[in-house]
């Protein structure tokens, strides 16, 4: 948060588009209000773009990423361009709803994250009266460092595991007796 410029009381909504779905965050004053996950994400730009040009999903993943020219490069604009415009509008109802029910304070700033986070005609869509727009590449702010775990203890759970199972046979024992 701090290498990104965020402040302490600043309400901040996160987008994070990803391959199969996007996610919304708000966060206020470095905690999170609010959250939701939309079923959008970029495999709706593949399979809007295997629709308009009728070609296999594999094919239209390669056009949507540039590894293959797009039979017409307009309707490929006007297709991206429409999902864009979907999962914008399925954002701004999310932003509604929480505006509607939880915030005291709209976003500031409406930080775009994610693979999608590079379409273009994403970062097109106009952004609420009042919110800043930020794009992150992905893992673009990232540091690298080695993650370190503590050892783990079986021996103490499994001795806790079997030491619950044999109070639970004692008790039944006893009920059993009775």
């Amino acid at each position: 948060e701090a290498s990104l410029g965020f402040t302490s009381g600043e309400t901040v909504a996160v987008v994070n588009v990803g391959a199969t779905a996007s996610t919304i965050s708000i966060i206020v004053e470095g905690m999170p209000a609010y959250g939701r996950d939309l079923s959008s994400g970029g495999h709706s730009y593949t399979e809007a773009l295997a629709r308009s040009f009728s070609v296999a999903p594999e094919e239209a993943e390669r056009i949507k990423r540039g590894q293959q020219p797009a039979p017409d490069p307009a309707l490929f604009e006007r297709t991206m361009l429409q999902v864009s415009e979907a999962i914008a509008a399925e954002v701004h109802r999310s932003l509604d709803f929480f505006l509607g029910s939880v915030a005291e304070a709209a976003p500031a700033r409406i930080v775009l994250a994610g693979g999608c986070a590079l379409v273009p005609s994403l970062r097109r869509p106009r952004p609420r009266a009042g919110c800043r727009r930020q794009s992150l590449a992905p893992l673009g702010q990232s540091t690298t460092r080695p993650l370190r775990l503590p050892p783990r203890r079986r021996r103490g759970r499994r001795r806790v595991r079997r030491r619950r199972w044999r109070l639970l046979l004692e008790r039944r024992r006893r009920l059993h007796r009775q």
